[in-house]
This record gives structure tokens, C-alpha cells and sequence, in this order.
């Protein structure tokens, strides 16, 4: 499930499901109003990432009523016709620092910062999925999609005018790709002494307030739930049984 949660979660803001990110602002913004009846949360009540469990939870709403709707923009999107099947991609430090440094050279940010917007994903057959800023346009975004070791052209991503786009942003250099490689590695380690639960398939993250929050953030078993979180490079923050 976790699996399935992750993927669909990405594509949904990949492909650009207006209604949905309707959704995401009203979901946030209900949340927003909720938090602000209450007293000032402290840092003790925000988790790794500064998240308050108000956010935290929204968050969760979203990729739960998401499901139904993104499997259908999945099928239609997603890279067809690949070579062959890649697996170990997401481990495979050599590959993730290739797909970086051809993404560096796309000629139309040669000589200009990128930025990534809201989400980036990491698939373990060799596909990422990425949006940026436009590098003439800070207003726009542009979607690109690698695989068999070639990144695809531009395409234009829709946004709606309550879209925080600056909120939204990060630099390049700010993740690594090599960082995906720490991540999959300590939660296959954990996914393995868990009963039932199977090593990760994608990884992705997602910029809220200028800053990185990675998923999943849990390892489902056949008996148990654990609780995992990494901090913007990678590292393994927390793990527990939930």
C-alpha cells in the first residue's frame, strides 16, 4: 500500500490534476484555519521537518483521496516503451549521479540556476520525475521525465494563481541525487527486519516552505507499522514502531 500511495502521490502533482490541487490548497488552508484557534504550537509539537501535526496530516489526507484519481493519469503518462526493465536504480549511486549531471546540462539552464518545484520522484526501474522552474519565466514551471538515461524536452506544467510557486521552490543543489541512494538503503535495511514488509520501490520528496520532506514515511508489515523520517540530506532521522 505504501507503495502504491507513494507513486500515485507524485504523479498526481506531476500531471497536473487541477481539481485535485484545488484540493491540496482547501485541504492546507482548512488546516491553516484549525491550527490558528489554537494556542502557538512549540518545537516540541512539530516533527523533523518543522511540520505541525496539522500539516503533517493534511498531507496524509491528500494522498489517501488521491488514489483513485491518479491511477488513471499514471497509465496515460507514464515513460512507455523503455528498453528494458532497470532495477536497483535507486541504490545505484553511479546511475542517480548520471541522470544529475545530464540534468545540469540541458541546454536551455546552461549558464542559470535551476529549481525544483513541489516534487521530485525516484522510481527503482530508472525513472525520475521532475518539475522546475522555467529559466526565463519564474512564473512558469516545466515537467521532465527521465528514462533509459536520456531526459525528456520540456512540457508545460499548469498552475493555478493560489499556487505558492516561490513557496515552493528549491535549488538543484540543495538534493543531491545520491542522496536517494541513503535513503533506500536504510529503509530496505529496516524494511528487512520487519516481518512482511518489502524493500522501496520509489522515493520522492516534497518542498513545503522552501524546504525537503522525503517519502514514504512508513514501513508497513504484515504485523507491524514503523514510523520512518530522513532529514534534507538523506540521513535517517527517526524510526519506531507506530
Amino acid at each position: 500500500m505504501m507503495k502504491l500511495i507513494s507513486f500515485v502521490f507524485f504523479a498526481m502533482l506531476f500531471f497536473s490534476c487541477r481539481p485535485l490541487s484545488k484540493s491540496i490548497e482547501e485541504t492546507f488552508s482548512t488546516d491553516s484555519a484549525s491550527v490558528k484557534q489554537k494556542p502557538a504550537t512549540s518545537p516540541a509539537d512539530r516533527d523533523v521537518m518543522g511540520f505541525t501535526k496539522a500539516e503533517s496530516s493534511a498531507i496524509t489526507k491528500i494522498v489517501s483521496s488521491s488514489i483513485s484519481i491518479i491511477t488513471s493519469h499514471t497509465t496515460k503518462h507514464s515513460l512507455r516503451h523503455m528498453e528494458q526493465k532497470i532495477t536497483g536504480f535507486l541504490t545505484d549511486t553511479i546511475r542517480l549521479l548520471r541522470a544529475e549531471r545530464a540534468l545540469k546540462k540541458l541546454p536551455r539552464y546552461v549558464g542559470k540556476k535551476m529549481y525544483i518545484y513541489s516534487t521530485i520522484s525516484f522510481f527503482d526501474d530508472g525513472r525520475i520525475f521532475i518539475m522546475l522552474q522555467h529559466p526565463f519565466n519564474p512564473k512558469y514551471v516545466d515537467n521532465y521525465q527521465y528514462g533509459n538515461g536520456k531526459w525528456s524536452a520540456a512540457g508545460p506544467q499548469q498552475l493555478s494563481v493560489m499556487d505558492d510557486v516561490q513557496g515552493r521552490l528549491i535549488p538543484l543543489t540543495k538534493l543531491k541525487f545520491v542522496y536517494v541512494a541513503r535513503v533506500a538503503r536504510v529503509y530496505n535495511q529496516k524494511a528487512m527486519e520487519i516481518e512482511g514488509a518489502v524493500p522501496l520501490n520509489n522515493t520522492y520528496i516534497s518542498i513545503w516552505k522552501n524546504e525537503i520532506r522525503w517519502f514514504p514515511v512508513g514501513i508497513s508489515g504484515s504485523r507491524e507499522r514503523y514510523a520512518i523520517g530522513f532529514n534534507a540530506e538523506g540521513n535517517l532521522e527517526h524510526f519506531g514502531r507506530e
